[in-house]
C-alpha cells in the first residue's frame, strides 16, 4: 500500500551551518514517500549553493528577500503537494522513525490536523542532551505561549499522546487539508505576524475550526533553539519586538469578549506589569504599542472571517488558558 505523501519544506536564512546534519537526518527518515524542500529567504552564506551541489535530490527555492516565518513557510506550503506538511527549522535533527511516529498519530483520527513531536536541547557543536525543548506548545490564562516541559530532563513525564494547544513551530506536522482549511486570503500562516507565534495563531484558528492538535512522544527530534527566554536579550530589538506584539495582533485575532471577560482581572495585572517592565528595561519596546494600533484594522478584517467561520463555540476553547 502507497502511504501519503509527505512534502517536507526546511525553512532557512543563512543557517548553512545546519544544513547538512538536518537534511541528513531527514534523508535517513524510515517513512517514504517524501518530498524534501529548501525554502531560502535571502540568505548570503552560500547555503543555497550548498544545497544544490552537495544534496541534488532536494529542491531548492531561493526567495530574494527574508520573507520570516510565515512567508517563507507559506510559499514552501504552495509550492508542494504532500498530504502531510512537515515544517522544519534548519537547527533540527530528526530521529530516524520520526516521520513515521508523527504520521501515525495525525492519521489516529479525522479531526487530528496538527501533531508535535518530543524536541530535546541540543547544543551548537550537536551534542544532543536529555532536556526537552518542547513537549508541545501550550498557552496561558495571560495569552502567553509557552513550550511545555522546556528545560525539564526527560524521564518519562511526557509519554502518553495527548492533546496539547499547538504544534511548535521548530517541527510541526501539519495535515494539508487542515491548513487549506483555515487560510485566510490564500495565507496560511499571518505575514503580518513576519516570525514568533505564527503557528500559534494558526493553532488557534484551526482550533476555532474544531481541528485538534496532537503531541506524539514517540516522534522525537533534537534542536539547537536559538531563541529561548534566557537567550532572549541577546536578540536584536526588532526580533525582541515582534515576539512583544504578536501577542497583540494573535489576541485581537482569534479570542472572544466571553473569554476575555473571564480572566480580566489576571489580564490588566499583567498588563500593567509588562507595560511598567519596557518603561523601565526596554523602552525600544514601545514602537510594538504604535505598531498594533497601526495593524488593528488588518487584524479586525481577519478576526471578522475566523469568528464567521468558526465550528465550535468559543467557551469549549476555555480551559486552554490555564
Amino acid at each position: 500500500m502507497t502511504l501519503p505523501l509527505v512534502s517536507v519544506n526546511i525553512l532557512a536564512f543563512n543557517h548553512r551551518q545546519y544544513l547538512a546534519q538536518c537534511l541528513d537526518s531527514v534523508l535517513a527518515q524510515t517513512y517514504a514517500p517524501l518530498e524534501i524542500t529548501l525554502v531560502d529567504n535571502g540568505s548570503t552564506d552560500g547555503a543555497v549553493e550548498f544545497v544544490r551541489q552537495a544534496y541534488p535530490q532536494v529542491r531548492v527555492i531561493a526567495n530574494d528577500r527574508n520573507l520570516g516565518y510565515s512567508g517563507g513557510h507559506n510559499v514552501g506550503i504552495r509550492a508542494t503537494v504532500g498530504e502531510y506538511v512537515l515544517l522544519l527549522n534548519p537547527d533540527v535533527y530528526l530521529t530516524p522513525t520520526f516521520v513515521a511516529e508523527a504520521v501515525r498519530v495525525l492519521e489516529s483520527a479525522a479531526d487530528v490536523g496538527m501533531v508535535t513531536g518530543k524536541l530535546l536541547l541540543m547544543d551548537e557543536a550537536g551534542n544532543v542532551t536529555s532536556r526537552i525543548d518542547a513537549a508541545g506548545t501550550m498557552i496561558d490564562r495571560y495569552r502567553r505561549n509557552y513550550e511545555r516541559g522546556h528545560g525539564e530532563d526527560d524521564v518519562g513525564q511526557y509519554e502518553r499522546v495527548e492533546p496539547v494547544f499547538a504544534a511548535f513551530g521548530a517541527a510541526p506536522l501539519y495535515r494539508r487539508a487542515m491548513l487549506e482549511d483555515v487560510q485566510i486570503a490564500g495565507e496560511v500562516f499571518d505575514q503580518d505576524l513576519f516570525t514568533y507565534r505564527e503557528e500559534v495563531d494558526l493553532a488557534w484558528r484551526a482550533q476555532a475550526r474544531g481541528w485538534c492538535c496532537l503531541y506524539a512522544p514517540a516522534a522525537v527530534a533534537y534542536h539547537v533553539h536559538a531563541y529561548r527566554p534566557a537567550s532572549r536579550r541577546n536578540c536584536p530589538p526588532w526580533q525582541r519586538r515582534l515576539q512583544f506584539r504578536n501577542r497583540y495582533l494573535m489576541v485581537i485575532k482569534n479570542d472572544t469578549a466571553g473569554n476575555l471577560l473571564r480572566h480580566l482581572p489576571f489580564l490588566l495585572a499583567y498588563e500593567l506589569a509588562a507595560l511598567g517592565y519596557v518603561l523601565l528595561f526596554e523602552p525600544e519596546l514601545l514602537k510594538a504599542y504604535l505598531e498594533v494600533l497601526q495593524l488593528w484594522p488588518r487584524m479586525w478584517r481577519k478576526r471578522c472571517w475566523i469568528q464567521a467561520n468558526r465550528t465550535i463555540p468559543a467557551a469549549a476553547l476555555y480551559h486552554w488558558f490555564r
